[in-house]
């Protein structure tokens, strides 16, 4: 089964200031590689690895920042919401 993800985005998120936010998911299977899609804002991000580098501003505070993994036909989504300063 897939687990839903866990979406990492450091100890601190600064307006104007540059974030890497992290999707992690347990999973190991090489041979069929996951499909990452990050969503910032209602915007689907064309950035497809785990790693999604994004500059947030004060009106991304309290929004929800998700990544989807698909494998298989199968998707799940996790969440964080932001909170800027």
């Amino acid at each position: 089964t897939l687990e839903t993800p866990t979406i990492s985005v450091g100890a601190e998120v600064t307006s104007g200031k540059v974030v890497n936010a992290t999707c992690e998911v347990s999973y190991s299977c090489p041979s069929d590689p996951l499909h990452i899609t990050w969503n910032h804002n209602g915007t689907r991000s064309n950035e497809k690895s785990n790693i999604l580098t994004f500059t947030p501003s004060r009106e991304d505070h309290n929004k929800n920042l998700s990544c989807s993994v698909s494998f298989k036909g199968k998707t799940v989504t996790g969440y964080t919401m932001l909170k800027v300063k």
